[in-house]
């Protein structure tokens, strides 16, 4: 079992037993406001694996660690996912689906801040892998 597998299910195996789940469904799309603070995402481009940690929902504030093998990951730094883009358009415009994962679509990252000389596209998703962080509070 490859090192990734294996920090893969020692994650589920560990969030399960924290009260929390995997959401193991393959969807095209999904959308940040129904996601909860603490939720992990893993996200595979076709270039780089992004483990984020949802801060905040409704900004799409996450803490967000980048890895090329998806076994070496760097630091966490603060990052907002604002959305899903097919990139720039011939006219020279960008559209963004604000607040949405989509298999295919380039991701649109704001790193710092969302000014827009701090923002970055991913390569398309290839996968996203979701673990709900609900954890029950104990007596």
């Amino acid at each position: 079992m490859s090192f990734a597998a294996l920090r893969k299910a020692s994650l589920a195996i560990l969030l399960f037993f924290l009260g929390g789940h995997t959401v193991g469904q393959e969807k095209e799309r999904i959308w940040l406001g129904q996601l909860a603070p603490g939720d992990r995402l893993e996200i595979r481009t076709a270039e780089h694996v992004l483990w984020l940690q949802l801060i905040d929902p409704q900004t799409g504030l996450t803490q967000m660690q980048l890895s090329k093998d998806g076994v070496h990951f760097g630091p966490a730094e603060q990052v907002y996912l604002l959305g899903a883009t097919a990139g720039r358009h011939p006219e020279g415009l960008m559209v963004v689906r604000m607040g949405c994962i989509e298999i295919g679509k380039r991701l649109e990252l704001a790193v710092g801040d969302d000014q827009p000389q701090n923002r970055r596209l991913t390569s398309p998703v290839r996968q996203v892998q979701i673990y709900r962080s609900n954890l029950l509070a104990l007596p």
